[in-house]
């Protein structure tokens, strides 16, 4: 894998994982936003039990872990793989990057970008599917599946303009019920027969049976996160608060404050028998609460803020064994891209006291929280690999970079971290400049607005409404990839850009949620297709000058490749499966997967295959 190759990987990961994804499992307990796993705490990891390696260039999704089975998704497909062996039992083919699954009985369960589908959990058979009435872009889609033994639930932006929470029939695949108007996309828990949300600061208590209000409880802030366990409700708001309600009387029990804790920070809950764990993922810290009164019992940072410019969090969310929290974090710096991690940490983190108990080096990027299963630990690698440990046991004290390094059981299949370069890595990332410019609702002035910069702090947004315009002045208060958190006007409005894809816009406040397009933007995607025809196009030779072809673009999914320098000159047809401006995957007929990886100057490309790789010139 070459270096632009590396780069896109850096890309489609920011892009991914800028919002947090949940997860759940058959052995774990999930309520609102951490995994609690049932089973004693282990005392390290120590050889590889077994790697599953997916399909090439793809992101992946949280795992759902059964004693039989394991599941997750890529960009193309869901995939069941062994959970004793990491041997493959099926795969079916998806919509973009899946939500975490939820299993019932032997109904498999996910979300994507075009609407929850249900499969055959032991086949990968498709039972019923349920469309949304448009894609709903990734970045707002459901994180993990909610499912009760006979329904799940999802939010669906309905035909006159509603947002509503769908109970969708777990055996047809039917709408049993709907309610409400304005639903979040994500932070709905459900627990026993109730389903819990806030909308516009108004916690909402919810029959899951029958669809009909049950409660309301009032809170003074918008809330971010939601938890509930037995018969309290925590809450976690922009305002920086963690408040406890008893759920009999709808009463408050006690609030916690800290301004570390306000927007645009979203903090991720972790309730415990004696502790409620406040998480920051992309600042590291941890805050541990006396569960009964609120006080402050604990207060640490883990992991290094440095690695920020390289992936947006510091931690990933923290799973539970016993009273043990488990985090990953990034560790290193590789020789040549200053800032950027060379490997992970798996952390051990004490939830009663906060101390760390033991960490332990492994050699690959640790993306989403780690799940156990029969002594097991397994992990989410960012090279397109999920990696089973089994357990061992790590030095009691937190140990330098050198030690307690988890040695691989064969050399990794991927590029070295040191073979990158920092311009390289950082060529393609999203800047100010792309959320400024005029954006609106498609097909109708619903909302219309005009965004720019005025330094490098401030900004004006021009709503136009009913034919006048009203320029309002905001200040950015956080950027992070393609997520732009703003205050709006005097009243400082907190405000959400999320800009999804070229010429799509999240804009998202207390009031609204819209998806916006951008004015005039069919002639940069032009222009941005031209480039990379300019790129690959051509005469393309190895050193020899013996193995040389003329790659042709029909369109942005097809080409051909004319073999010009045989005795018998031939063409191949293929189909592009990737494309970005350095690295193209083409599947030739007859002849299987093909990655091409320009160089920066464009002059060189890398011609890999699963049996040989050769260095190409560009032919004058």
């Amino acid at each position: 894998m070459g270096v632009n190759a590396l780069r896109r990987i850096f890309s489609l990961v920011l892009v991914a994982l800028t919002v947090s994804i949940l997860g759940c499992s058959n052995n774990a307990s999930q309520e609102g936003s951490s995994v609690v796993y049932q089973g004693k705490a282990i005392e390290g990891i120590s050889d590889v039990a077994w790697k599953f390696k997916t399909e090439p260039k793809t992101n992946l999704s949280q795992l759902l872990v059964t004693p039989e089975y394991t599941y997750f998704g890529t960009d193309k497909a869901l995939y069941a793989i062994d959970t004793k062996t990491g041997k493959e039992k099926w795969s079916h083919p998806i919509n973009g990057l899946p939500s975490v699954p939820a299993l019932v009985g032997n109904t498999l369960i996910y979300n994507d970008i075009g609407g929850i589908r249900a499969v055959e959990a032991d086949s990968g058979v498709g039972i019923w599917k349920y469309d949304y009435n448009e894609n709903v872009a990734a970045e707002i889609m459901e994180k993990s599946t909610l499912a009760s033994s006979s329904r799940a639930f999802i939010v669906k932006n309905m035909s006159d303009g509603r947002t509503s929470i769908n109970a969708i029939d777990i055996k047809s695949g039917k709408v049993s019920w709907e309610y409400g108007e304005t639903i979040p996309y994500n932070g709905i828990v459900l627990v026993a027969d109730k389903l819990y949300f806030s909308v516009q600061g108004v916690i909402h208590i919810v029959g899951e049976n029958d669809g009909k209000l049950i409660d309301t409880i009032p809170h003074d802030a918008m809330i971010s996160n939601l938890k509930v366990i037995d018969d309290q409700l925590f809450a976690a708001d922009l305002g920086g608060s963690i408040t406890a309600y008893d759920l009999s009387s709808k009463e408050r029990i006690w609030q916690y404050n800290n301004e570390d804790l306000a927007f645009p920070t979203s903090p991720i809950l972790t309730v415990l028998q004696n502790r409620v764990v406040i998480s920051d993922v992309k600042s590291g810290q941890m805050i541990g609460l006396d569960s009964k009164t609120g006080n402050e019992s604990w207060n640490t940072r883990i992991g290094d803020e440095k690695y920020l410019l390289a992936i947006p969090w510091v931690i990933t969310q923290p799973s539970v064994l016993s009273d043990t929290l488990y985090v990953g974090t990034w560790d290193g710096e590789h020789d040549m891209a200053k800032g950027f991690p060379a490997y992970s940490n798996l952390i051990a983190i004490d939830s009663n006291t906060g101390t760390e108990l033991w960490r332990q080096r492994v050699d690959d990027y640790i993306m989403h929280s780690p799940a156990f299963i029969n002594g097991q630990t397994i992990i989410t690698n960012m090279y397109e690999s999920i990696t089973a440990y089994n357990e061992g046991k790590a030095p009691k004290q937190p140990t330098t970079s050198s030690e307690s390094s988890v040695e691989p059981s064969s050399k990794p299949d991927h590029q070295s971290m040191s073979e990158i370069e920092t311009d390289a890595i950082l060529e393609e990332e999203i800047q100010l400049i792309d959320f400024e410019g005029d954006w609106s609702t498609a097909d109708s002035n619903e909302m219309e607005i005009t965004l720019e910069f005025t330094d490098s702090e401030n900004g004006i947004i021009t709503y136009h409404t009913s034919g006048s315009d009203v320029p309002t002045p905001f200040q950015y208060v956080h950027f992070d990839y393609n997520t732009l958190m703003a205050k709006i006007g005097p009243e400082e409005e907190p405000t959400v850009l999320v800009l999804y894809e070229k010429g799509k816009l999240g804009y998202r406040d207390n009031q609204n949620d819209y998806t916006l397009e951008k004015a005039d933007v069919t002639n940069d995607v032009d222009d941005w297709a031209q480039l990379i025809r300019d790129g690959f196009e051509g005469k393309w030779c190895d050193s020899s000058q013996t193995y040389c072809f003329e790659l042709k673009l029909t369109d942005v999914v097809e080409g051909t490749l004319d073999y010009y320098q045989e005795r018998e000159p031939s063409q191949e047809s293929f189909r592009i499966t990737y494309m970005d401006m350095y690295d193209i995957t083409i599947d030739i007929e007859n002849s299987g997967q093909v990655f091409l990886s320009l160089s920066k100057d464009k002059e060189t490309m890398t011609y890999e295959t699963d049996s040989f790789t050769e260095m190409m010139t560009r032919q004058k």
